[in-house]
């Protein structure tokens, strides 16, 4: 993942952009259940950062849906999407 600033000829204004994460399409939703997998299973993943680095709307109730759960590694994997959502730059928020 190379991050960078971004060029004037990109629609999204970003202060930081990722080029990797720009062309992930993997739905929010299949993004995040596979971060859970990987939390439970003890797996190293980063994923979450993409989650993060998107910053809409969808991954912010993503977030709270998780935060929400009776189950905590659920409430932890929202604590860690709602805590960098975003990154530097005001997205949903």
């Amino acid at each position: 993942m190379t991050l960078g600033y971004e060029s004037e000829s990109l629609s999204v204004m970003r202060t930081l952009y990722s080029q990797d994460f720009e062309d992930n399409l993997t739905p929010s939703r299949s993004v995040i259940e596979h971060c859970r997998e990987s939390v439970e299973n003890d797996d190293e993943d980063d994923s979450v950062a993409l989650l993060q680095y998107r910053g809409t709307r969808t991954e912010y109730e993503l977030g709270i849906e998780y935060v929400e759960s009776l189950d905590p590694l659920d409430r932890v994997l929202g604590v860690d999407l709602l805590g960098q959502l975003g990154w530097g730059d005001q997205t949903f928020l």
